[in-house]
């Protein structure tokens, strides 16, 4: 089986500069992460997988005690910095390698992004272990989801060429001697890389509070052969 490792960042992005260590905030994300990430992970028809959660080191015990990561293979691990956009820095590429020594044997690894508020197919990481890999892949796209609406309780078809769900593969000696998949500006440099398509609609990305911006285009909606919006109780495939 291929090593993976589901990478999430809760507070040590820096998309959020002024929330990330606001009480109410964290507690708006923990309540997303145990209603919907979570799940989605608990879920997953294949466990063989390990998820970092990484939170800023003085916020380690608030997280510690409002995550509900039972039945889950998380674990918290803490985070002195915080991305910096501009210079193109990221937590994942300058992650301390010893974190990654004791914990990784094999010749490569797999590493997935997950924010810690949306949501993979039930299925996804089965998928990702079967998949057929070309030697020259860098990064594995799975391009297509859906966004869901939290206030409408709706789903809508999306594509994307490069979204923020993707999963980087490394060589492990080459990892840990410093090399990273450098993707300025974020996600959308990801298609930049060798990459390659991964099948299906496998992710949610969830629309709420203050990443809400995103616009429907045209006629989307998602709805069942009745005609029925998708909404909340349909959601089985992603943990829900």
């Amino acid at each position: 089986m291929r090593k993976i490792i589901v990478w999430t960042p809760i507070n040590t992005s820096g998309h959020f500069p002024k929330l990330e260590n606001d009480p109410a905030w964290m507690e708006r994300r923990c309540e997303i992460m145990n209603k919907y990430t979570i799940p989605s992970m608990r879920a997953q028809t294949c466990q063989d997988f390990e998820w970092w959660i990484e939170v800023r080191v003085d916020t380690v015990e608030f997280f510690e005690k409002r995550l509900d990561l039972k039945g889950t293979p998380a674990g918290i691990a803490p985070r002195p910095i915080v991305t910096d956009h501009k210079l193109g820095a990221n937590a994942a590429w300058e992650r301390d390698p010893a974190h990654v020594r004791d914990r990784i044997k094999d010749q490569t690894f797999f590493e997935v992004r997950l924010n810690s508020d949306d949501l993979y197919h039930e299925k996804f990481i089965e998928t990702l272990q079967s998949m057929e890999i070309k030697p020259d892949t860098a990064v594995i796209l799975p391009r297509a989801g859906f966004y869901w609406h939290l206030k409408e309780g709706q789903l809508f078809k999306t594509s994307h060429k490069s979204p923020p769900f993707y999963c980087l593969i490394y060589d492990t000696k080459k990892w840990l001697g410093g090399i990273r998949h450098r993707l300025p500006g974020g996600h959308r440099a990801a298609r930049k890389l060798h990459n390659q398509d991964m099948p299906g609609r496998q992710w949610v990305w969830i629309i709420h509070d203050i990443n809400n911006k995103i616009i429907r285009k045209g006629k989307d909606a998602y709805r069942d052969h009745r005609g029925t919006p998708t909404n909340l109780k349909r959601l089985g495939e992603f943990g829900q």
